[in-house]
């Protein structure tokens, strides 16, 4: 793979490379990309193609440089001008059954003109950085006016470029929220509500897969780390238009995280015991399930005797639901019965129900005792 330097032309950073005898360049391979021969190679499929046309990560794709080679080795290309004190490379045609991967340096929209410089050599071929801020014939002031003039951003923000492009190098959603943040901060998003419901999904990944997939629940805790690191800039979701995230207790996120990895069990679990289920009781945990799945009230009383199956039907409605993502608050009035239910409680305990206990006083007029 070969890492592709991007730097404003005033730049007093050296971005020199070490060729393989590991002597230093004195031109960095973006000045090299400038420098590539002239007229015209042939590709892969025999289309005729010109240097001046190939963009930058294009030319390290499908090209290599090296300063000894033989005359006679076929696709063999000269350097176009030669620089003093930098003798001119010769430019190789890569082998195309073994597969080369470019990358140009990650920009962020907060580095101004060097982001729209690094978007005009992703897009359009230059011979220099000059023809790369000229468009029609007209140098522009700026890279950011010649982007906007070449339609670069005419249907995407650069923000939504930012996003994207972080998304296709396998940012961490992490790294995706502070991303989204900065981009805030920094004034470089027109519509950030927009912005939030293109890639609230991939900003939220790693929060869904800590909660089973619990959609909810990873949307909420995204808008709550925003919130977090918003509050470092002292700014809040509401000064962008952004949502509120949901308050959610300690006792719903517990339920939540306990259950959430074990989703897919659980759905097997419950299937299983479905499958083993008497009529009678197959009616009851459809009638359950299916009134949870369509978000419909529902009162039901189970009873019969001991030995019926109530503990094994109920246990299965459970699992049922919580492999939906939902959440179960299976109680009982004695502690020992709660144990019977995986994660029950003492209704005391999770409905905080007082028990009152009342004594019958009797006076006794004899004794004046009570």
């Amino acid at each position: 793979m070969t890492a592709l330097p991007v730097y404003l032309p005033e730049s007093t950073a050296h971005h020199q490379y070490h060729r393989r005898n590991n002597e230093r360049s004195t031109l960095s391979l973006l000045d090299r990309y400038f420098l590539r021969p002239t007229g015209t190679f042939t590709d892969e499929d025999g289309t005729v193609r010109f240097f001046d046309d190939i963009t930058y990560t294009e030319y390290f794709t499908l090209f290599r440089l090296s300063n000894t080679t033989t005359t006679r080795m076929a696709n063999l290309f000269a350097e176009r001008n030669t620089v003093i004190g930098s003798p001119s490379m010769h430019v190789i045609r890569r082998d195309h059954t073994r597969s080369h991967l470019t990358r140009i340096q990650p920009i962020r929209p907060s580095q101004g003109d060097l982001f729209y410089l690094r978007t005009i050599l992703q897009n359009r071929s230059s011979l220099s950085f000059e023809d790369a801020r000229t468009v029609d014939g007209f140098i522009k002031d700026t890279y950011q006016d010649a982007a906007r003039a070449m339609g670069l951003f005419a249907d995407r923000n650069e923000a939504q470029m930012a996003m994207e492009e972080a998304i296709q190098n396998l940012k961490t959603p992490r790294q995706l929220r502070l991303l989204f943040v900065h981009l805030l901060v920094n004034d470089c998003v027109p519509s950030p509500i927009s912005l939030w419901d293109i890639f609230h999904y991939s900003m939220s990944v790693d929060f869904r897969l800590q909660s089973g997939n619990n959609a909810d629940i990873a949307y909420t805790r995204t808008l709550e780390n925003i919130n977090m690191l918003l509050e470092e800039f002292r700014h809040s979701p509401a000064d962008y238009g952004l949502p509120v995230s949901p308050s959610h207790t300690s006792e719903v996120l517990h339920e939540v995280l306990h259950w959430g990895l074990q989703r897919q069990e659980l759905e097997q679990q419950a299937s299983s015991a479905r499958n083993s289920m008497t009529s009678e009781q197959a009616s009851i945990f459809d009638c359950i399930v299916n009134a949870v799945s369509s978000n419909a009230s529902l009162l039901a009383f189970v009873d019969g005797k001991a030995g019926r199956g109530k503990t094994y039907l109920v246990n299965a409605i459970c699992n049922k639901v919580r492999s939906l993502g939902r959440i179960v608050l299976p109680t009982a009035t004695a502690a020992f019965a709660a144990h019977l239910y995986p994660g029950g409680r003492t209704t005391h305990s999770t409905f905080k129900v007082v028990t009152l206990l009342l004594y019958e006083v009797v006076s006794d007029a004899h004794t004046g005792t009570c």
